[in-house]
């Protein structure tokens, strides 16, 4: 028994061009009304690219009705910071810009997250696992490799909007993409890479529990380092707070100072960098 969460529409921007536009724009607000109708639970997606925010524009509104879309600026702003950093320069205003969505139509539970999926580790697409551009000698597993995915799949799940990972992500998969057998996952990485797993297993679990991580939850970004490549923001919903802080730099910072909203006990709930997620340390226990 196959139980649907919801439903990711391909390539909904081909579906609103002449001479058919009209029909493709009526056939989508349909369906979504539709899905509303009958099964309001349901999640609905548009793989939507270049964005477009009529498409997650409500049907009574005139737009497609769709619940969420592909975010493009937090895939390409995450992906150029994650490059950037090879070469020590990534854009904290980048982040920032990703990390503040894209207006009403196409940011909290509108906004889909991903640095990565199917057409950027397809080679029929000329793509790659974010892990093989990063680390280009098998195993694929260097200190880098690790760090970086950890890093912007981290911070997709926990910024505002809905995450995505594409699957073998949380095992450090580099097999890219495809339907051939060269492309099939390989589970045996979940032993091998067990702490990548138990990194986002934990991130997971924290999404689920705490509501300061909600899709629609508040955001503030607090700390924008553009010299140190550093960025610190806050989430809160109610009077449950957090803080996440990303390092985009190719160093430690030792004794790094940001402000906090509150005098108060703070506790580290995760660091990537915590070589029980086979991070490079060091760590902070406790």
């Amino acid at each position: 028994e196959y139980r649907v969460d919801g439903f990711r529409m391909d390539a909904t921007g081909y579906m609103n061009i002449p001479p058919q536009d009209a029909s493709g724009w009526s056939l989508m607000q349909r369906l979504n009304d539709e899905v509303d109708r009958r099964f309001a639970d349901k999640f609905l997606v548009a793989e939507q690219l270049p964005n477009n925010d009529w498409v997650t524009r409500p049907t009574a509104l005139g737009g497609a009705g769709f619940d969420a879309q592909y975010h493009m600026k937090w895939r390409d702003n995450l992906r150029g910071a994650l490059f950037a950093a090879d070469a020590g320069d990534p854009s904290m205003g980048a982040v920032r810009d990703a990390l503040l969505g894209s207006g009403t139509y196409i940011s909290g539970t509108r906004a889909y997250n991903y640095v990565e999926l199917h057409d950027e580790a397809w080679p029929s697409s000329g793509g790659q696992r974010l892990v093989r551009s990063i680390d280009t000698t098998a195993p694929h597993d260097d200190a880098f490799a690790k760090g970086r995915t950890k890093l912007v799949n981290g911070l997709t799940l926990v910024a505002p909007g809905v995450p995505i990972l594409l699957q073998g992500t949380e095992w450090l998969e580099s097999n890219d993409f495809g339907a051939e057998a060269a492309n099939r996952l390989d589970w045996s990485k979940k032993t091998t890479y067990a702490g990548i797993f138990h990194f986002y297993r934990r991130l997971i679990g924290l999404r689920r529990a705490l509501a300061p991580l909600e899709a629609d939850a508040s955001l503030y970004v607090s700390h924008v380092n553009e010299g140190g490549n550093v960025i610190a923001f806050r989430r809160w919903k109610g009077s449950q707070q957090l803080m996440v802080v990303a390092n985009f730099s190719n160093t430690s910072h030792a004794s790094y100072r940001f402000g906090v909203p509150a005098n108060e006990g703070w506790i580290e709930l995760v660091n990537s960098q915590d070589p029980a997620y086979l991070g490079s340390g060091p760590a902070n226990p406790g």
